[in-house]
């Protein structure tokens, strides 16, 4: 195994052996070496002791890793060894920071099986994800911030402007939690005033007038409008439900009808 010092002229003057394969390790760099082989390929080696055995990994051949290219790698390759990782294993990948895929990643970990879950997912993807998807979420500074939730309200959307600072203030808090961000941007914004309660409900005989009113209306609108009465959901969840998530839903469905409340069940038209 000879020792050399190689340049960029010793590397390409090194001729290949008549059989097998020579190592050729570099003077200047411990464990580097490049092995010629008969049939002429040249590639850069690293051979090193892990966990008190020895270990080769193989770079890329030569010219397609220059001589500079090499020395690099074996720096990189040196220090992983001496902070005890095996440059040989693939390293994990470095998770994504940029704003898009912590949204997602918020959205499925903190947001999902929420009430509010889809509302908060077109609110905010309206507003601000597809302004700062493609932004890394630590440059997304309090000015940004302002600047959205400034938009929503100069709209007139005041209830809306309060609602993109909570989510915002909820994402940053959480990804805070996380490690991803050192500080939460939203904590120390003026709130966007106050959400104005809506304190007006209807009284029974107001109740009664609606469900008559429903059940003339009929599948599916009509009695979609008795399930929001009876259970107080919202317009957008009954909207959206589904038979699994009906309770007994597949017997109810089996027998064509459907369940709008204790008690009450109505032929439907469509299984």
């Amino acid at each position: 195994m000879p020792k050399i010092t190689l340049t960029d002229a010793a590397v390409k003057r090194l001729k290949a052996p008549p059989i097998g394969q020579i190592d050729y390790f570099d003077s200047g760099y411990p464990g580097l070496a490049l092995r010629v082989s008969c049939g002429g390929r040249k590639s850069w080696n690293y051979i090193y002791r892990f966990a008190g055995k020895p270990r080769r990994m193989t770079f890329d051949t030569f010219p397609a890793m220059t001589l500079a290219g090499a020395h690099e790698a074996w720096r990189q390759a040196r220090d992983d060894v001496r902070v005890g990782l095996d440059p040989a294993k693939p390293k994990a990948p470095e998770p994504a920071t940029d704003f898009g895929s912590v949204f997602e990643e918020w959205m499925q970990r903190d947001q999902a099986g929420q009430r509010s879950e889809r509302d908060v997912r077109k609110r905010m993807e309206r507003e601000v994800v597809h302004l700062w998807a493609h932004r890394k979420i630590t440059d997304i500074g309090k000015r940004d911030i302002l600047d959205a939730i400034d938009r929503v309200a100069d709209r007139g959307h005041k209830t809306s402007a309060l609602r993109l600072y909570a989510h915002l203030h909820r994402m940053f808090q959480w990804c805070l939690g996380r490690g991803i961000v050192t500080v939460n941007p939203v904590t120390a914004l003026p709130k966007p005033g106050d959400e104005t309660r809506r304190d007006r409900v209807l009284n029974d005989a107001e109740l009664i007038a609606v469900w008559n009113a429903a059940e003339k209306i009929g599948y599916p609108y009509g009695q979609a409008m008795q399930l929001l009465i009876l259970t107080g959901a919202r317009r957008q969840e009954i909207a959206a439900l589904k038979w699994s998530e009906i309770e007994d839903g597949a017997s109810l469905r089996h027998q064509g009808r459907f369940w709008s409340g204790r008690g009450i069940r109505r032929r439907c038209p469509h299984r």
